[in-house]
C-alpha cells in the first residue's frame, strides 16, 4: 500500500493507457484475471469495451504442455528451464511471460502456426497440432 499510496487512480490513467495500447494484442499469464480488471475499469470509467486481442501464456501452456501438474508461471518456467528474476514484480513477471511467449511462438511456428489468426485459433482449441 505504501508503494502505491500516491499513485494516480485507474480513472486518471486509463485513457492514456488505452492510447498507448492502441490495437496491440495484450499478452498476459492467466490473462482472464488481468483482463477482467481492465474490462471492468473501461466499462465503469469510460463506458466502453476493450476489443484488443488477448493471448494467454497460461492457456497456451495448457495446450502445449498438457502433462504439467499446474500451469502457474513458475511451473511452466521451471519446466522450460527459465529463471524468473524479481518474481511477483511487474517487470519480472512481464519478462518471464515474454520468455514463455517467445518459446511458444518458436515452437508453434515450427509446427505450422504462422499467423496471428492461427495463433488465436490454436489458443481457442480450434487448431490441433499434428
Amino acid at each position: 500500500n505504501e508503494m502505491v499510496g500516491d499513485a494516480p487512480t485507474i480513472a486518471e490513467v486509463l485513457v492514456e493507457f488505452l492510447d498507448f495500447l492502441g490495437d496491440a494484442v495484450v499478452v498476459a499469464h492467466h490473462a482472464e484475471f488481468d483482463m477482467s480488471f481492465l474490462e471492468i475499469a473501461c466499462e465503469q470509467h469510460l463506458h466502453q469495451q476493450m476489443d484488443n486481442g488477448v493471448l494467454c501464456t497460461r492457456r497456451l501452456g495448457k495446450r502445449l504442455l498438457p502433462w504439467l501438474p499446474s500451469y502457474s508461471l513458475d511451473t511452466i518456467a521451471n519446466f522450460l528451464g527459465l529463471k524468473i528474476r524479481y518474481r511477483h514484480r511487474a517487470f519480472g513477471d512481464a519478462y518471464a511471460t515474454t520468455q514463455l511467449l517467445n518459446f511458444y511462438l518458436a515452437y508453434l511456428e515450427h509446427m505450422g502456426v504462422h499467423t496471428l489468426e492461427q495463433l488465436f485459433m490454436f489458443q481457442a482449441g480450434k487448431i490441433r497440432l499434428s
